[in-house]
């Protein structure tokens, strides 16, 4: 059976430019990020030690909470979206990047190595939804209709160590 080891939530992060990135901190001084843009349908981009998430709300806060497990964990329940991914992190240091809001270095730490994250969003659909309707209020309506939509996307970001091949070195 599974067990977390640590977490760290955050119920009002910043995402701006519609996105927001988890990137080791070596690729932030690599600039890895730049190049992950999501394209189209795409919510989610992923490169060597970095991700990009696309929200579908620019400016609103969203809810991010990152895990880290010693072996895979439950998949997330009900989630809207998921996509699992490996990365590569050489320092272990994770940086939260609000893209122009800047990066937000020691947001989380997991040991150096090589590991799965499973993405999971929710409130994507009911936030855009929500938000469209917003556009036919007066300008102190939409503000208060807009603050209250924060949080309402969330995003659960799950770590675990990429299990080794036979014949492999761990």
């Amino acid at each position: 059976m599974s067990e977390l080891l640590d977490s760290v939530e955050d119920p009002d992060s910043l995402a701006d430019h519609g996105m927001f990135g988890i990137c080791d901190e070596a690729a932030i001084e690599r600039d890895a990020l730049q190049s992950l843009v999501p394209k189209g349908d795409q919510w989610l981009s992923v490169g060597d030690a970095a991700l990009l998430i696309g929200v579908e709300v620019d400016g609103l806060g969203i809810a991010v909470r990152l895990e880290h497990w010693d072996t895979e964990p439950p998949p997330a329940r009900d989630s809207e979206v998921t996509q699992t991914a490996t990365l590569h992190l050489p320092t272990g240091n994770l940086v939260y990047d609000a893209i122009a809001g800047g990066p937000e270095f020691d947001f989380f730490t997991v040991p150096p190595g090589r590991y799965k994250v499973r993405v999971s969003g929710w409130g994507r659909s009911d936030v855009a939804e929500k938000y469209d309707a917003l556009l036919d209020l007066d300008r102190e309506e939409a503000d208060l209709a807009i603050e209250a939509l924060g949080g309402h996307e969330r995003y659960l970001l799950q770590f675990w160590p990429e299990p080794s091949l036979p014949g492999q070195q761990g």
